[in-house]
């Protein structure tokens, strides 16, 4: 939340979501279901899908795939930026005018970019809730999917009782909700588009790097 600013968002410079369809919208959410991706929340009856839904698109990636696209300029617009640690990754040249003295240094490159990290990353659920998408749907139609049995579990956290559900091991815990009601579909990771997307994970593998003694300050190469 202390991302999000008061400045005002160019209309014509967000999704047109007028474009969107119920039933592309419900195939997506089974879609991201299977992967694990899916977040679905509760939201008030007079929900204006202005408050930061987006859109997702496809782009070609390989014979076999493409690559989801995520277009969340008004969430962008409405956070701030982060300065951070992209501004320093170093250009490529930089590596071409690099003097190594075999006997007393090394070199060790540490590849950021996984493949797909976009989908690898577990984020808060008002992380997950910036990256909504529209229209809402009905509860009844998304019953059957495990993303609806932890909005079940939520709705339900604060009337946990140990004598009727058990330790949570395994599946114990899982109680379903009657259907009923509208939910909102959201992206449960990063997706590509995140304008800070690259910060959360250049910052999350340095830290790792760190972590483990495989990168110290006097050591990293920055621009």
């Amino acid at each position: 939340a202390s991302l999000i600013g008061t400045h005002e968002i160019p209309v014509s410079d967000v999704p047109t979501l007028s474009k969107e369809k119920y039933d592309t919208t419900l195939q997506l959410a089974k879609l991201w279901d299977v992967k694990g991706l899916l977040f679905l929340r509760k939201v008030p009856d007079d929900y204006d899908w202005r408050q930061g839904a987006m859109r997702f698109f496809n782009n070609y990636k390989a014979a076999d795939c493409d690559r989801m696209i995520g277009d969340r300029r008004r969430m962008n617009w409405r956070e701030g930026r982060i300065p951070g640690v992209s501004r320093a990754l170093p250009s490529a040249h930089m590596l071409s005018v690099l003097e190594v003295c075999p006997r007393l240094q090394r070199v060790s490159v540490c590849i950021s970019d996984r493949r797909d990290f976009y989908h690898q990353f577990k984020v808060t659920e008002e992380r997950a809730a910036s990256n909504a998408v529209w229209p809402l749907l009905k509860s009844e139609d998304v019953f059957e999917l495990r993303a609806f049995d932890e909005f079940s579990r939520r709705s339900k956290r604060q009337r946990y009782d140990r004598r009727r559900h058990g330790d949570g091991f395994g599946f114990a815990m899982t109680t379903r909700s009657q259907p009923g009601g509208l939910l909102q579909p959201c992206f449960c990771s990063l997706p590509q588009g995140d304008h800070l997307g690259v910060e959360f994970a250049t910052d999350a593998h340095r830290n790792l790097l760190s972590s483990r003694g495989l990168l110290s300050a006097h050591e990293e190469l920055r621009s």
